[in-house]
């Protein structure tokens, strides 16, 4: 399963990066529109086939439309935000994890009244209303990639500031990995709660970020710094004291990490959009989000690894002390 695990990370990295850098090239509008053409096929093959081999094949074109969609999609935003304002990136945060809030608890719901069939036949329906319409997304800047494109974007990422800002962003991300591998068993371990409670503690909390995030965006352009600083310290204070029992104070904790999460998504783009330039943003800053990447698989591994040895509330509190721990170097990098 590591094995797996390190494997999919690497393929990840190695296609976001390509992307893009497509982006940069091609723009963003045609892999957008691509991304979803081929998760509406996924969709309707859901709807339509039983077939192992056809299935297999239509899970390949799903996954690679997903990663065209999502990373071209971050890219677009980079791309627009410095010419517009940090709105856009609070509202691009905002209705991500809005979505998978309320899709977790309406999904569940929905399910329960409908059949699998119809939920992915309107899946299908949405992802090709959704290409049409990314193909009328404003007209992009391209770049003119020549034969020192690779030193371009080699001095913006490999600069001593990014460097170091990238393995306090590691750091920092490794607690997603604990919360892809511990969250659901460390809410059975403390609480004894089953999967239809832990999809409620864990998506109505998301929806503490969802706002989060749309209200940071009104402000980050003036208080960018603040906002970071500020969602470092509720996320690692946050995952320490979401541990605490009972139930309910656990849940606090977890919508002040939640919270801290929001404004930290929020500043974190505005930076990235700030260190790299506009024209080779899309290249630039999926390096970036592979170490994103990478850390979250190191996090996976490490830590459920210590919450099944221990307790699955260890990750959290090792995790919380880790990111507060890091807030002074962060300080020196934010205000450089």
């Amino acid at each position: 399963d590591l094995h797996l695990s390190l494997r999919r990370q690497r393929q990840m990295c190695i296609r976001d990066s390509i992307i893009g850098l497509l982006n940069d090239k091609f723009g963003c509008k045609i892999f957008i529109a691509v991304g979803f053409l081929l998760l509406s096929f996924f969709y309707l093959s859901l709807s339509q086939f039983h077939d192992f081999f056809l299935l297999f094949f239509f899970f390949l074109l799903g996954g690679l439309g997903m990663n065209l969609a999502d990373t071209s999609l971050r890219s677009f935003i980079y791309k627009r935000a410095d010419s517009r304002d940090g709105k856009d990136m609070g509202l691009f945060s905002f209705y991500v994890t809005f979505g998978i809030s309320i899709g977790t608890l309406i999904g569940g719901f929905l399910l329960y009244l409908l059949s699998f069939n119809i939920l992915f036949l309107y899946s299908f329906l949405s992802s090709c209303i959704i290409a049409l319409f990314s193909l009328f997304i404003v007209k992009e800047e391209k770049v003119e990639i020549k034969d020192r494109w690779k030193i371009r974007y080699r001095d913006h990422i490999l600069s001593k500031h990014v460097i170091f800002f990238s393995i306090l962003l590691f750091i920092f991300t490794l607690h997603w990995g604990v919360e892809s591998t511990c969250y659901a068993p460390f809410l059975k371990q403390a609480f004894g709660l089953d999967t239809y409670l832990s999809g409620i503690y864990i998506s109505t909390a998301l929806l503490a970020m969802s706002f989060t995030s749309l209200k940071a965006g009104s402000v980050v352009e003036k208080k960018s710094r603040l906002l970071f600083i500020t969602g470092l310290f509720l996320s690692g204070l946050g995952h320490i004291s979401m541990t605490f029992k009972p139930l309910h104070i656990s849940y606090i904790g977890r919508v002040i990490h939640e919270i801290g999460d929001g404004l930290f998504n929020v500043s974190f783009m505005w930076v990235l959009a700030k260190i790299f330039p506009k024209r080779i943003i899309g290249g630039t800053v999926n390096f970036v989000f592979n170490i994103i990447i990478i850390a979250q698989a190191t996090g996976s591994i490490f830590f459920s690894s210590i919450g099944y040895s221990l307790n699955y509330s260890v990750p959290f509190l090792i995790s919380g002390i880790l990111i507060i721990l890091l807030i002074p170097f962060f300080i020196r990098e934010v205000y450089h």
